[in-house]
């Protein structure tokens, strides 16, 4: 699925729910992916555990990828968040060069985070960042579609205002299939 694909589907399932579906920003994923923790390199904890991620396969068609709800959900809920599909966010990509922006390459490029089937355990980590072209698909992109609940505002100050609340979690949540 391109990046293209996965906002049409956004723009799609908020037409037919009559909300405000989208992907979710780099630090809305960031946040939903740590599921509460803090500082450490995977969803679940210090150490790659290949019950809570689907990663380091061979295609073998369609027993490659796993079920979205594959291992143990995150402290929000959430399965899925390391490995299987890379997951498109809403953010542009942009290379830096001696800590300053490229700025020929600014527009380029979308950010997928998450890690896939085919990756090894160091692209699974929470804070691993790749990029793609908008148009473009991978079999390893973007299948388990994420998007945050109609009404959640982008942004670390309120994602920290439910949780002094003792709110919402992430405010991410999968998303239904297209008819």
């Amino acid at each position: 699925m391109s990046w293209n694909d996965a906002t049409a589907y956004c723009a799609w399932l908020a037409k037919a729910a009559g909300n405000g579906y989208r992907l979710p920003t780099e630090e809305e994923w960031d946040l939903a992916a740590r599921g509460g923790l803090k500082k450490k390199p995977y969803p679940w904890g210090d150490g790659i555990d290949s019950k809570m991620a689907w990663y380091g396969r061979k295609w073998n068609g369609t027993r490659t990828l796993a079920d979205v709800d594959y291992g143990k959900a995150n402290g929000y809920g959430l399965y899925g968040m390391a490995g299987n599909v890379w997951q498109w966010t809403a953010d542009w990509y942009v290379p830096t060069f001696n800590d300053r922006p490229v700025e020929e390459e600014r527009g380029l490029y979308r950010v997928l985070r998450g890690g896939s089937w085919a990756n090894d355990e160091g692209f699974l980590t929470v804070g691993y960042r790749n990029f793609y072209s908008p148009i473009s698909a991978t079999s390893s992109s973007g299948s388990a579609l994420r998007c945050p609940k109609p009404g959640w505002r982008s942004g670390r100050s309120d994602f920290l205002a439910r949780q002094r609340r003792g709110g919402a979690g992430s405010g991410l949540h999968d998303v239904p299939h297209m008819e």
